[in-house]
């Protein structure tokens, strides 16, 4: 009979330091802590060639095994997605626009769109703008907002993402026509450059040309 799972573990472990074993095994849950535990001691002396073969196969499979994938971690701002968008623009709404950018790039899109819709109309303007000119966030950055975000919800306050136009236009596709256009117009007066920027990417070159839109002139 090969070599069983536990077995294997237990040669790892007496292969390894005293101290580091037992950081090991605290790691594990009890039950399958003292079953390693026995089988350690059940196996008395190592036989030479056995620990060589299972200690070489560990490090393979650990060097062959990818690092935790990106489906594995949780995506960040996840534990938002469940939020309602009005409850969310409530929390978000005493956060500084490059917050409010960072979290609405990693929101899905839909939540994106109609939690923007929501803010007041003055931050709408200014989280747009950050959201086109955002570059990728470092991972600390997004840890210290998440903690933000989460203290105000503890405080009883109301596809990788990213930023870029892009994802500003496809905000702006999934929020009723009517705050699109209240949106798109305040844009225009405030940031001309960005406004036809956002409109080549939604309607083309040609179309940009004509400078604002009828959607806009309505608004």
């Amino acid at each position: 009979m090969g070599t069983s799972n536990l077995r294997k573990a237990a040669v790892v472990l007496l292969s390894l330091s005293r101290q580091r074993a037992d950081e090991l095994l605290d790691r594990l849950d009890p039950v399958r802590a003292a079953a390693v535990g026995e089988e350690m001691a059940r196996l008395g002396r190592l036989d030479r060639d056995e620990q060589a073969a299972v200690v070489r196969e560990f490090t393979t499979a650990g060097t062959a095994r990818p690092k935790a994938s990106d489906s594995e971690r949780p995506q960040p701002f996840q534990f938002l997605h469940d939020t309602k968008p009005k409850e969310l623009a409530d929390v978000l709404a005493e956060e500084r626009p490059q917050s409010i950018a960072l979290v609405l790039s990693y929101l899905p899109v839909d939540q994106a769109a109609e939690t923007l819709d929501a803010l007041p109309t003055e931050r709408q303007t200014s989280v747009v703008r950050r959201i086109a000119s955002m570059d990728r966030p470092s991972p600390e950055v997004i840890r210290d907002v998440e903690t933000a975000i989460q203290r105000r919800l503890s405080d009883g306050a109301g596809p990788r993402a990213g930023g870029g136009i892009a994802n500003v236009v496809k905000m702006l596709g999934a929020m009723r026509p009517a705050g699109e256009r209240r949106l798109l117009g305040e844009l225009a007066r405030v940031d001309p450059g960005l406004f036809q920027e956002i409109r080549r990417t939604m309607f083309g070159p040609d179309m940009a040309a004509f400078g604002r839109c009828d959607a806009v002139d309505a608004a």
